[in-house]
């Protein structure tokens, strides 16, 4: 590792060291010291005896080779960016010319950002996502970084931060907390300037992700208002991370919702931990859409509210075997979005047991600050859910 990467960083510091002080005597002195093969000794000592010790030749030779694409401090020595370096970032040059401007391959690196890259992993946290447990064990194991506009002293004390809070439930949440604990006053504004980034690779196959996530305005609000009454309520620790990494990735939430809310049914689980991401998911897109968030909190507890009662109906009348089927045909209308069927199933099941069809499935036609899917999961959640098994707050 010296000789390839810290060595030859030290000679290119050296020489712009004496290139600044226009000492060409004791540059000259130092590259005969140099008895190494790397690549920038040869380059030195070669623009050296050209330029026959004048200080502007040899600045016109240095100038002559390509410099660093990436710091553009140093100069590359022929040396070329690619996946050899770094597989996450890196291609194969030649066989890729189609990701290069008028295809010319070269992609010029300097000693400097070799052994940053170099040392790239020292500075990252591995995050297994334990979730994603049908990938493969490479794809489930990512390494995070978090970055903030900050100095490189509290950069670090930020990421060995999160570096702690990795093994629990939700480390990105947990972080979240702390940095809003430290900067009540602008904590918006410190939240949206967090940018998280991930990667994972397996070399053997050439294969990587980089994904990378910023707190939009919208999210940083969610989290600063609602995420501990809201996602920090779901006990199911799969799902907790997965919706905490839909949301930073901005993604939408219906899918896992649905997802989940399927295997709850088969499972005959509490029904709680949807109705908290369903909460979660409309009051996000609330805030994005800059609606009436009291509202859509009453609009989504009364959904929920309402299948409960209804639950506790069935139950009453010894129709407790009917819920099941009866969640799972709900369940198939509100993924494909179809109201007319999901209504149709809820007013012949509210006209049989001669109860008075509640007002907040006319407001799902109309989708006023809320969405029809949001009711209908919602409305699901609180059919299969004990009422002593879960604490909902009006």
């Amino acid at each position: 590792m010296f000789k390839d990467f810290i060595k030859p960083l030290i000679i290119d510091i050296k020489v712009e060291e004496y290139l600044q002080n226009n000492d060409l005597n004791s540059l000259s002195s130092f590259l005969e010291k140099e008895q190494g093969k790397e690549e920038n000794v040869k380059a030195y000592k070669n623009y050296l005896k050209k330029s026959k010790k004048d200080m502007n030749k040899f600045n016109e030779s240095l100038c002559a080779n390509s410099y660093c694409s990436i710091c553009n401090i140093y100069p590359s020595f022929k040396e070329d960016f690619n996946e050899s370096r770094f597989l996450i970032l890196g291609v194969s040059n030649e066989n890729a010319s189609n990701f290069f401007w008028n295809f010319i391959t070269k992609y010029p690196i300097c000693n400097l950002c070799k052994l940053v890259i170099l040392c790239a992993p020292a500075g990252v946290v591995k995050f297994d996502k334990f979730y994603m447990e049908k990938e493969e064990w490479w794809k489930r194991n990512f390494y995070t970084f978090v970055n903030l506009d900050t100095n490189l002293e509290d950069l670090f004390k930020k990421n060995e931060s999160l570096k702690k809070k990795i093994s629990s439930d939700n480390p990105y949440k947990e972080f979240i907390v702390d940095i809003l604990e430290q900067a009540r006053e602008e904590s918006i504004w410190t939240l949206q300037n967090i940018l998280f980034v991930e990667f994972n690779g397996q070399y053997q196959s050439k294969k990587s992700n980089l994904k990378y996530m910023h707190i939009s305005k919208f999210i940083a609000k969610y989290f600063k208002t609602y995420s501990r009454e809201t996602i920090g309520r779901i006990k199911n620790r799969k799902l907790k991370v997965e919706l905490i990494d839909k949301i930073l990735q901005n993604e939408d939430l219906n899918r896992v919702i649905f997802i989940r809310l399927k295997e709850y049914i088969k499972n005959n689980a509490n029904g709680a931990d949807i109705y908290y991401s369903t909460l979660s998911k409309a009051l996000l897109n609330c805030i994005k859409m800059k609606g009436d968030e009291n509202k859509v909190k009453d609009k989504v507890y009364r959904a929920f509210f309402t299948g409960k009662e209804m639950r506790e109906y069935l139950k009453k009348n010894k129709s407790e075997n009917k819920i099941s089927s009866l969640a799972y045909r709900l369940l198939n209308t509100a993924k494909v979005g179809n109201k007319k069927d999901f209504m149709d199933t809820v007013l012949r099941l509210y006209i049989n047991s001669e109860m008075e069809m509640p007002r907040i499935f006319l407001e799902a036609f109309y989708e006023d600050n809320i969405d029809f899917e949001t009711l209908a999961q919602s409305f699901i959640a609180g059919l299969i859910t004990e009422t002593k098994e879960v604490e909902v707050h009006e």
